[in-house]
Parts: structure tokens; sequence; C-alpha cells
């Protein structure tokens, strides 16, 4: 959603900015299919800004939307996981700009518990 077509408001609106948490400005919510909007999400910019939005924001162009499939996510959770997506993507250039189809192949290590799963107790006492 181009930015001419915000109006003044109270969302934030992420960016690909590295500042600020990635927010460029506050908006009113708007009906239409290209805005979107999402709450307690990490957000990952196409140059590799990442940063963690508890409240609700809507997403510019080429910003990404994370959250966790069958947990919750925290904010103990959500920094231990910008940290080590931030590491992942720290190498970012312009060129090697991250898409929705790079970005599911980036891989990240998580600690295990000694089911196989994330151990989501550790990362929060991280």
């Amino acid at each position: 959603m181009p930015k001419r077509y915000l109006l003044d408001g109270k969302t934030p609106r992420i960016s690909a900015t590295n500042i600020d948490n990635g927010i460029l400005g506050y908006y009113e919510d708007i009906d239409d299919k290209n805005y979107r909007v999402f709450e307690n999400f990490i957000s990952v910019s196409f140059l590799g800004a990442v940063f963690y939005h508890k409240y609700k924001a809507s997403l510019d162009m080429k910003i990404h939307c994370l959250k966790l499939k069958n947990k919750e996510l925290n904010k103990e959770v959500a920094f231990y996981l910008t940290s080590i997506i931030r590491q992942a993507l720290k190498n970012t250039e312009y060129k090697d700009q991250i898409s929705s189809t790079v970005l599911p192949d980036i891989k990240i290590k998580l600690p295990i518990d000694s089911r196989g799963t994330p151990d989501w107790n550790y990362m929060e006492r991280y």
C-alpha cells in the first residue's frame, strides 16, 4: 500500500528502516486487500532488519511477518528469536534481498528439548 494512500492515525506502519523498531509512522487502518495488519509478530524487512512487535502494526511492501505455528509468542522468546534471525541475516545486502521465497529457506539453530522440539523454556530464560 503506497504511503500516499495512508492517512495519519494510530496504527504503526513497519517499513524497511533499521531504526525506531522499523516504524515509518502512524496511520489509519484501511479496508484494502493489500493492507496487511498483524499483532504479536516478528517483522523481517527485505534488507534484513528484524524486530519484535507485541502491538498491532501494518506492514509496508517487502516486510515479512513471522509468527509461531503452535505457540503464542512472548517477549522473551521473541527477543531470543530476533537475535538469532538477525545473526543469520547479518550479511544481507541490497543485491541479496530477502523475499518470501528466500525467507523459508534460511536456516537458524534453536535449542531443543528431550523430545526434539524447540525448547521454549530455555529461550524464555536465556
